[in-house]
């Protein structure tokens, strides 16, 4: 479990790319990178790793969409830095 500078607790899912972030009071929800990427919020840690581990489809869909996101990010900024040189 690690704190960041927001005082936002993130617990590394060990063997998938997700991290559960405690939301407030309310509870936990799932994220990849920066990115939440599920809309439930989750009242425990272990049902948040439950769906995590059903592989629902949303989670997966919204994964492929940041992953091609931070892709195309990339490829802009790469293509920027050998056009100002």
């Amino acid at each position: 479990m690690e704190e960041n500078n927001n005082g936002t607790i993130a617990i590394k899912s060990k063997t998938t790319p997700f991290t559960i972030v405690k939301i407030d009071d309310n509870g936990y929800r799932v994220a990849v990178g920066r990115y939440i990427v599920t809309e439930e919020t989750f009242r425990t840690i272990e049902t948040a790793e439950d769906y995590i581990n059903s592989k629902p489809y949303e989670l997966i869909i919204n994964t492929i969409l940041i992953l091609l996101e931070n892709e195309k990010q990339a490829k802009t900024e790469k293509t920027n830095s050998q056009n100002n040189k």
